[in-house]
């Protein structure tokens, strides 16, 4: 017999009916429910994903301009701030 993760039962008769925790759903509800969780499992996924993407960026283009500013620096390129 199958089980969820809290231990109770997970029943499926031959007409493709589950029943979890005293709830009958049939196939159909089943795959609807799988496909709504996959879907959101793809959301948080890709905005991890962004995020990580997105700071990778942002730390690439700190570090170019901060390179661009040491070697206008060493040019004599950049405006002196004191008189």
């Amino acid at each position: 017999m199958k089980r969820q993760p809290d231990g109770q039962p997970v029943t499926d008769d031959d007409s493709g009916n589950f029943e979890v925790r005293g709830i009958r759903l049939t196939a159909e509800e089943v795959d609807f429910i799988a496909k709504k969780a996959a879907k959101q499992a793809l959301v948080q996924v890709y905005a991890e994903v962004g995020q990580s993407v997105l700071k990778r960026l942002l730390w690439l283009l700190g570090v170019a301009l901060l390179a661009l500013l040491i070697y206008l620096a060493g040019k004599n390129a950049l405006p002196m701030l004191h008189e």
